[in-house]
């Protein structure tokens, strides 16, 4: 793939090149994240690269920062010096993706080109942009996803850990500061298209797994690979078993509960269905026989927030990460004025493309009115390039 304002050298890649971007404030588990991630993902057929932070290595390399630097043009030149750096790190990296043309690559980013503005006034940052010849708009365009981790010093204090004797001596914020910086770099993202915030969980290997998820599902539903269409299909039998499909697929049950008349705001509940598991009476409603989960095996569950909103002109799309409690009180909060419905996905890879089915339902698994249109029919959503 390859976006306005991407690395030159991505346009002669032929398969794929993600670039995503892990980011948030610090002690947020960007390091455990991009090694799970390095080796989840590829066992999926990827070619993994990382772009390390290169700000730490080049002060460590250089005497560390002047603080007489401060406030004065040095301090500028230095974080100029930073963004340059740093684009010819991510170019030269993603080169490497010309080597294996024909495997997809993902290229995972530890920080990225905006964060220097975390360190500038807004006057500042508009010389380092000039100086380096750059635009915030065509450095957002250099990562397909930005997903935002939430520093553990928010909620979680007690795994924060900083200063010397910790056991990340070269971590100095406190926890209130890394709150603080943890709120900025968010807002320094947020006009990304494609932007997830993950927030703590109180097991930490539930917070990498979402990130995991995240990172598959962009991959493959959101179109970060390429664009994707619906169209309308006859329905599939309603007994789902082995035999409805050549491949193997898996099912999910998604709620969605949209909070405002607009339906610009949702909250979400996807839930895999384990194998004999059934929802409805068998008429029609909900139905499910399948997945390959051991038996046994809870179903894992991921709530989310969406957001739709309109930005210079552009429909951006966020999401953020919920625990369950958080979803709860959503979904209480605005009980009496909410819409919902849901829907089963049937999701398989065929012919090396990634495929769902939907079929809607209303808020308790039942058919929707006749008076809607996706009554009766399933929706396919597909590669626009990929055979039907």
């Amino acid at each position: 793939m390859t976006t306005e304002g991407a690395p030159p050298s991505a346009a002669a890649v032929a398969a794929p090149v993600v670039r995503v971007l892990l980011t948030g404030g610090p002690g947020a588990g960007k390091s455990s994240a991009l090694a799970t991630l390095r080796d989840r993902i590829s066992k999926r057929g990827f070619q993994v690269i990382v772009v390390p932070e290169c700000a730490t290595a080049l002060l460590d390399g250089c005497g560390g920062y002047d603080p007489a630097w401060h406030g004065t043009p040095k301090h500028v030149k230095l974080q100029q010096l930073f963004l340059k750096h740093q684009m010819q790190n991510e170019e030269l990296m993603g080169s490497f993706a010309e080597l294996r043309p024909g495997k997809p690559h993902l290229v995972l980013h530890d920080r990225g080109c905006l964060d220097g503005r975390l360190f500038c006034t807004p006057e500042q940052w508009e010389e380092v942009l000039q100086g380096a010849g750059a635009t915030e708009d065509a450095l957002l365009k250099r990562y397909d996803l930005v997903i935002h981790m939430t520093t553990v010093a928010a909620g979680m204090e007690r795994l924060y850990d900083y200063g010397l004797g910790s056991t990340n001596p070269a971590r100095y914020h406190t926890p209130e500061q890394a709150r603080q910086a943890d709120e900025k770099v968010q807002e320094v993202y947020a006009r990304h298209p494609h932007i997830r915030v993950v927030p703590n969980f109180p097991d930490f290997s539930d917070k990498i797994e979402a990130v995991v998820r995240c990172v598959m599902e962009a991959v493959q539903v959101d179109g970060i690979m390429g664009p994707r269409e619906r169209e309308m299909i006859a329905p599939l039998p309603n007994s789902l078993d082995r035999s409805i499909l050549p491949v193997d697929f898996e099912v999910y049950d998604i709620q969605v509960t949209y909070l405002d008349a607009g339906f610009t705001e949702s909250i979400r509940r996807r839930q895999q269905v384990p194998v004999g598991h059934r929802n409805g009476d068998g008429g029609g409603g909900l139905a499910g026989e399948v997945s390959c989960m051991a038996a046994g095996e809870p179903p894992a569950v991921l709530y989310e927030f969406r957001q739709e909103f309109q930005l210079d002109g552009k429909w951006i799309s966020t999401r953020k990460v919920l625990t369950h409690d958080a979803y709860s009180v959503l979904k209480q909060a605005r009980a009496t004025t909410c819409t919902e419905l849901r829907k089963q996905a049937i999701c398989f890879k065929w012919q090396d493309s990634y495929y769902e089915v939907y079929a809607y339902f209303d808020h308790a698994g039942a058919p929707v009115p006749s008076s809607c249109p996706l009554r009766g029919c399933h929706v396919l959503d597909r590669p626009r390039d990929a055979p039907r």
